[in-house]
């Protein structure tokens, strides 16, 4: 790939690849095309319309080429920037006791139960970018950890899956609604899927539910 500059008279000037100017002509090009998808969102909006500009950011910043894209700086983390980012965080969980059963999901990650097991697994397989017990602090109500962070790109939202799974238990049910109780008044209204020994967790209620969440769902949207 060759970077030029041309004078009135079409008389080309060659620039060496790593040139300070090439970048900043780069970035200059690219800003200019996301300003003038800005102002067609900021007149839809003043209309009251739906968004209609050709081209959102990440369209725009895809559109360059991949040697291009290095050189320049994107106006907001484009998708497959936070999708990789949240892929590669780290944090740290709530724990396993000593001796507590050993429930593995099918790309290696611990949970507590086989239902759980199984919606990391339909997760996994749907598409769907998620983290498994990610602390979540609730302020004056303290910290939990969802079953699952559930990152919810099409809607651009972020949703709390739990899953109580021993509802007919009076003591665990008790905790449940201790849990949700402190989402509730902490302003979050978590997802919530139960079970009890007679009604198991039902895998394709399951793959239904992941559906609305996949990432392969977002040109649906």
């Amino acid at each position: 790939m060759q970077y030029y500059i041309r004078d009135d008279f079409g008389n080309k000037t060659y620039l060496a690849r790593d040139s300070e100017i090439v970048a900043s002509l780069l970035q200059k090009n690219y800003d200019e095309k996301c300003m003038k998808a800005n102002e067609k969102r900021l007149k839809a909006t003043k209309s009251f319309l739906k968004f209609d500009s050709d081209k959102d950011f990440d369209d725009i910043y895809n559109d360059f080429d991949s040697r291009i894209q290095k050189m320049i700086s994107p106006v907001t983390e484009t998708r497959e920037q936070l999708i990789e980012r949240i892929r590669n965080e780290k944090y740290e969980g709530l724990g396993f006791p000593l001796g507590y059963p050993v429930f593995l999901t099918s790309d290696g990650r611990r949970v507590r139960s086989k239902s759980e097991m199984v919606i990391g697994d339909v997760l996994e397989n749907s598409n769907v970018l998620n983290q498994y017990e990610k602390p979540l602090d609730l302020g004056r109500y303290g910290k939990v950890y969802p079953d699952y962070t559930i990152y919810d790109l099409n809607r651009n939202r972020i949703v709390y899956w739990e899953h109580f799974g021993m509802i007919d238990n009076p003591e665990y049910a008790n905790k449940c609604v201790e849990k949700y109780r402190k989402y509730i008044l902490s302003g979050i209204t978590p997802f919530v899927t139960f079970e009890t020994a007679i009604k198991p967790l039902s895998i394709d209620l399951v793959k239904k539910i992941a559906w609305n969440f996949s990432l392969d769902n977002y040109d649906d949207q």
